[in-house]
């Protein structure tokens, strides 16, 4: 029995002199007494029961009703929800020991930013450690040169943000965390023998390193050192880096009002000591061990001051990956969601804009990779 079908009881229709019903009584065979007189106490001699009728039946032409959704945090921020995101109203009067430089936008910080902080400078910490513990695990791998110097870029990382050289701390430590969640699950499945779950440029990157030797009359030792690190410099900087800014953006950014990826481009490129800090970390134990028992004419301070930026140009590649990383937030604005779609994008992007400087934009060791999936970032 389909009772939906069934169109209510009209009962019998009332005529009026002309022969048509009356609005009054088509309304209480349809709602009852109660609802004729509801009709009635709103009339009048200037505007009569049709007109009543239609007021009735217009829409609310005020559409929804905006919610308040501004409160205060447990640091007695006043927060507000915007794009699923709650964000600060204000700069903190006091935010303790964090220290932002410059003045950043307070749409950009969390509720609870200090508890906020602590919490990611934690992770770091803990990251920092468990990368050196991983370094020391390959000594005596050519694996380990990277491992070794990503350590040192860590902690010299942390440093900058505890000095306040950063606008965004909370995003640089949002990229550490990501960066190390990548490398470190790309190597435990190659050290496990599963290497069909490494993604591809990380597999031509160690299996550069793991190439290398340990010195012949044809390659000097500070050269395999190079020729181990390279490698995987070209696996971070040209493919992870990019993917893993794009992914923090969209997860704890996107949608905030008056915040944009161009916000962090200034602390992206504030990163210079860190570098520069890492290397000469690092300098002195691979100059012991390209110099170590023989003559090594091209011994690493060498290659680092002359050769390295014809190697590999550190900031024209990081140049190349924050535009990769603005490309793949667009992208996924416009609803390019597929690895193919985005390979084809970024690649469309490098050609134009970089016609003879990107030619190796999605190389590592010389290999081509085309199969990186832009759009998922390992956690």
């Amino acid at each position: 029995m389909h009772t939906h079908d069934r169109q209510p009881d009209q009962g019998p229709a009332a005529s009026t002199e002309a022969g048509r019903a009356h609005p009054v009584l088509n309304l209480l065979g349809q709602a009852g007494n109660r609802a004729v007189a509801g009709v009635l106490s709103g009339a009048s001699e200037s505007q009569p029961i049709q007109r009543v009728l239609a007021v009735r039946r217009e829409p609310n032409v005020l559409g929804p009703v905006a919610v308040d959704t501004t409160t205060t945090d447990q640091e007695g921020n006043q927060t507000r929800i915007d794009g699923g995101h709650e964000h600060l109203t204000a700069i903190p009067a006091s935010a303790g020991h964090v220290v932002f430089s410059g003045n950043p936008k307070p749409e950009a910080l969390p509720a609870n930013p200090i508890a906020t902080f602590n919490a990611l400078r934690s992770r770091c910490v803990a990251i920092a450690a468990e990368q050196l513990v991983t370094a020391e695990s390959l000594r005596g791998d050519m694996k380990y040169w990277f491992a070794k110097v990503y350590h040192f870029v860590t902690k010299h990382e942390l440093e900058a943000i505890d000095a306040g050289a950063y606008q965004y701390p909370l995003m640089k430590m949002q990229e550490v965390i990501s960066f190390h969640a990548t490398y470190h699950q790309n190597l435990e499945a190659w050290r496990a023998g599963q290497k069909d779950k490494v993604e591809g440029n990380w597999q031509a990157a160690f299996a550069a390193a793991e190439s290398s030797n340990d010195g012949s009359w044809i390659r000097t030792q500070a050269h395999e050192i190079g020729n181990a690190l390279l490698p995987s410099m070209e696996a971070h900087i040209r493919f992870d880096l990019p993917r893993a800014i794009a992914a923090m953006y969209e997860q704890h950014y996107a949608g905030l009002p008056n915040v944009t990826l161009a916000d962090f481009h200034e602390d992206y490129n504030r990163m210079a000591p860190v570098f520069e800090k890492a290397t000469a970390d690092l300098r002195p134990e691979i100059q012991e061990t390209a110099t170590l028992g023989s003559y090594d004419p091209m011994s690493w301070g060498w290659l680092q001051d002359t050769g390295m930026p014809f190697m590999f140009d550190i900031p024209m590649e990081r140049d190349h990956s924050w535009e990769k990383a603005t490309t793949i937030v667009s992208g996924h604005q416009r609803g390019v969601d597929t690895q193919g779609g985005m390979q084809k994008r970024l690649e469309a992007y490098s050609t134009g804009a970089h016609p003879f400087s990107g030619s190796d934009d999605f190389d590592v060791d010389g290999r081509k990779i085309s199969d990186y999936n832009w759009n998922n970032q390992p956690r």
